[in-house]
């Protein structure tokens, strides 16, 4: 009996030892989390501030070229559609930080991206009646809802086609599950029923929308001799 009696105090030991460091892991995992959280917090609050300062600096320079007889259009368009594009990456990374964290504070942050996305589609719009280019402008509505499939898809025939057309393709990305009026507004406007949807220099498309297809639209825009993908398609 008192062997038996010694085997089960070891072994409740060694159960005491197991819990104590499982329980020290996942604190430290927790510590780590909130450290990391905090920390994209911080980085997500900083671009959006960046992004800001650089839409009212370009709004100053399309109010101050819109007086102008002889335009200069080059600064103020190679510097829309760099921000454009360094506002897009962002957006994908504060959506990533986004699944896999909650509170109001990512919630307003998102919002921010949401806004500063609208602003500048409208300001692409305002942009080339005082300075044409060939930039083509498109709305993607998605959600992130998992049921939707066709919504990730589309995003990367998306990303593909803007390696191929770069600063000359404008992608602006609303997601429709989110809690902001504008994007009701731009969704109800542009009849939006079926996702995912692409407005494509004001015409729509409903549905997943194949790299090909959407090839040929663009090029329709930007000529067959602009891209070497448009000499092809």
């Amino acid at each position: 009996m008192a062997v038996v009696q010694v085997d089960r105090k070891f072994y409740w030991k060694r159960h005491l030892a197991i819990l104590f460091i499982t329980l020290l892991i996942l604190t430290i995992g927790i510590l780590i989390g909130s450290i990391l959280g905090e920390q994209r917090l911080e980085f997500t609050k900083a671009d959006i501030e960046k992004q800001q300062v650089e839409y009212e600096s370009l709004q100053m320079q399309l109010l101050y070229l819109t007086g102008q007889e002889e335009k200069n259009c080059e600064v103020l368009l190679n510097s829309l559609e760099r921000n454009i594009y360094d506002l897009e990456n962002s957006r994908v990374k504060l959506e990533g930080y986004i699944l896999g964290s909650e509170g109001a504070d990512f919630d307003t942050i998102k919002r921010d991206y949401i806004l500063t996305e609208i602003r500048y589609w409208l300001m692409a719009s305002e942009a080339k009646k005082v300075c044409p280019s060939e930039s083509v402008s498109v709305l993607f509505f998605y959600e992130m809802d998992e049921a939707c499939s066709d919504c990730s898809a589309q995003g990367h025939v998306l990303t593909y086609l803007k390696n191929i057309f770069g600063e000359k393709l404008l992608v602006f990305s609303l997601d429709v599950d989110f809690d902001e009026p504008m994007v009701q507004i731009l969704k109800e406007n542009y009849g939006i029923d079926e996702l995912p949807s692409l407005v494509i220099n004001d015409k729509m498309f409903e549905g997943l929308v194949k790299k090909e297809e959407l090839i040929n639209e663009l090029c329709s825009y930007y000529g067959k001799d602009s891209f070497e993908v448009c000499r092809n398609s």
